[in-house]
């Protein structure tokens, strides 16, 4: 075991110097790595250079969180035939070009294209987990270097002489990666939990909307186990109490009931203000969540001139242009705020029908999905006519059915959205230690006694 002067004079020889944190080492990326590897693509025309036993990636395979599934795969000749080259399992895989940024530990033998550059650390000098969550970090740097020219990507040059900070200890290194690797754990579990209770909501929607539910809060039996309890309808079978009706007779009746705009000159962009009353737009409405995170303004003044725009608490809101379809309630939250042209925005009558369960049914129903593309033509839909609404036909159950559904359709919207908040949360205090722990900000602790040196 040396001691740790002789572990700094080790460093120093390999050209490494002390940073400004003591216990850190400030060195170029190139220095902590063995070797560094580009790819390439076999001929696809040639058949005998594929099929074969070894993964061969482009950057499209990557994820957030790594690969994904290996869609194709190199023979032994395709590999000796072209610049591919095999990365083998544990080393780093970064995207250098198309996708550029994404990262992996790769987790078998991979060949790669010349997206990818392999990277072989030196074991001796840095932690391979550590080196991971390090150059997550330092990629976002890497990825300016080259913006507004015609590089599309990180340069190898550039990667290898960027200058990195870590700790001389590998102990050090490998208790900053543990603690990452925790937090990494806990989100993607969490992830795994939000799309569990989102598949559970899907079938107990169409559940709901297909069959009811019963005064004693049991759905009703399936068609199948009881057709006497269902009629044929224009949207499909559905329970015979239930009426079918078009959206626009659900509409309250106010003035404006549904509304988009203000077109052209009613509002123009100099009009706009940098606080004042929202202006909303596509940005504030995601699938069944309105995100209260407002960048456009307009003033008292002209809010009140453009009245006929303004949204109410519980309305329900739909994108018509740019990213079409996604649908959204006003929280009540929102006393003042007004619409814009690239949205829907629907005053329904409570009366008669809950927003809630009109805004699931525009954003995932079969038969709202079905009349969407029927009006497209089959195409892609880039746009909504307010005829495509007010048209298309909507399960109408009785107010107090309606109650039982909405309070089966809240309790799981509340359970996903508590688990939503967590990942949220989650995500920020990684994105704060990555920060603190990587850069030496907060210092990881480690029993000296117990400690190995190079």
């Amino acid at each position: 075991m040396q001691q740790r002067g002789s572990c700094r004079r080790f460093w120093w020889s390999l050209g490494m110097s002390d940073s400004r944190r003591p216990g850190w080492i400030s060195c170029s990326f190139s220095a902590l790595c063995q070797q560094i590897v580009n790819g390439g693509t076999p001929d696809t025309g040639n058949p005998g250079y594929w099929n074969g036993t070894t993964p061969w990636i482009t950057g499209a395979d990557f994820t957030e969180r790594g690969i994904g599934e290996f869609r194709r795969y190199v023979s032994g000749a395709g590999i000796r035939g072209s610049a591919t080259s095999v990365v083998r399992q544990g080393n780093l895989l970064v995207v250098t070009r198309t996708g550029v940024g994404k990262i992996a530990i790769a987790p078998c033998d991979i060949a790669i294209s010349q997206d990818v550059t392999g990277i072989y650390l030196d074991s001796d000098k840095v932690d391979i987990n550590f080196a991971y969550y390090l150059l997550k970090r330092e990629l976002d740097e890497l990825k300016k270097l080259n913006q507004g020219t015609s590089i599309n990507g990180i340069v190898r040059s550039d990667l290898e002489r960027h200058r990195v900070q870590i700790p001389e200890s590998k102990i050090t290194q490998a208790k900053i990666a543990r603690v990452l690797l925790r937090i990494d754990s806990a989100i993607e579990k969490t992830e795994a939990l939000i799309e569990k209770y989102q598949q559970i909501k899907a079938g107990l929607m169409h559940d709901l909307f297909t069959r009811g539910v019963l005064p004693d809060g049991k759905l009703r039996p399936t068609r199948e186990q009881a057709p006497e309890l269902y009629r044929e309808t224009g949207i499909g079978f559905l329970p015979k109490e239930w009426t079918v009706e078009k959206l626009e007779n659900l509409l309250a009746p106010v003035a404006h009931n549904m509304r988009s705009g203000p077109f052209g000159s009613a509002l123009l962009k100099h009009e706009l203000v940098e606080n004042g009353i929202p202006f909303l737009g596509i940005d504030n409405v995601h699938v069944e969540r309105f995100v209260p995170d407002f960048k456009r303004f307009v003033s008292r003044r002209k809010f009140e001139q453009l009245a006929k725009y303004k949204v109410r608490p519980g309305d329900v809101v739909i994108t018509i242009m740019g990213t079409v379809g996604r649908c959204c309630v006003i929280p009540s939250a929102l006393v003042e705020a007004l619409s814009s042209k690239h949205l829907w925005t629907m005053t329904f009558d409570e009366e008669k029908v809950i927003p809630e369960l009109v805004c699931w049914q525009l954003n995932h129903a079969a038969w709202a999905q079905a009349w969407f593309r029927r009006a497209m033509q089959g195409g892609i839909m880039d746009a909504i006519q307010s005829n495509t609404l007010k048209t298309l036909m909507l399960p109408v159950p009785s107010p107090d059915e309606q109650k039982l559904i909405h309070g089966r359709y809240d309790a799981i919207s509340r359970r996903i959205g508590t688990a939503v908040e967590q990942l949220d949360k989650l995500r920020l205090e990684k994105n704060g230690l990555m920060h603190d722990l990587l850069t030496g900000k907060v210092a990881v602790k480690v029993d000296e006694a117990q400690e190995e040196h190079v």
